[in-house]
């Protein structure tokens, strides 16, 4: 009996955990109304576009750190102005020269310096 419920606190904790690791998923216009409320969260936001120029307005403070760089995210919102930034090895994997709709997994951060960690087409 104190091996079964050892199991079933053990599965609860861990499914708690899992749980709180996982990105949550929403549409880009939900983001751009309200981005502060995902601060410090991993989320996955589908229908944006990766810009093939870099004509894409962002905030003042856009400067990534070492080793990443910035990559123009266009949101269906034309009035966000996000700063999004990739690591130079994630993004020798984007296909260059053309505009891409896909769905992009970032952590996103208070000073709206936003680090992507995944792009699916």
């Amino acid at each position: 009996m104190k091996k079964l419920l050892f199991i079933l606190i053990s599965a609860f904790f861990i499914m708690n955990t899992t749980n709180a690791q996982a990105a949550e998923l929403v549409d880009a216009d939900t983001y751009c109304n309200s981005p502060s409320k995902y601060n410090g969260k991993t989320i996955t936001v589908k229908n944006v576009i990766i810009k093939s120029k870099s004509n894409t307005p962002t905030t003042a403070n856009c400067k990534p750190p070492q080793g990443y760089k910035f990559l123009p995210i266009e949101f269906p919102n034309p009035t966000y102005l996000g700063c999004f930034i990739i690591s130079q090895s994630l993004s020798n994997n984007i296909t260059s020269g053309r505009d891409l709709r896909v769905t992009i997994t970032f952590k996103s951060d208070p000073n709206n310096i936003n680090t992507i960690t995944q792009i699916q087409q």
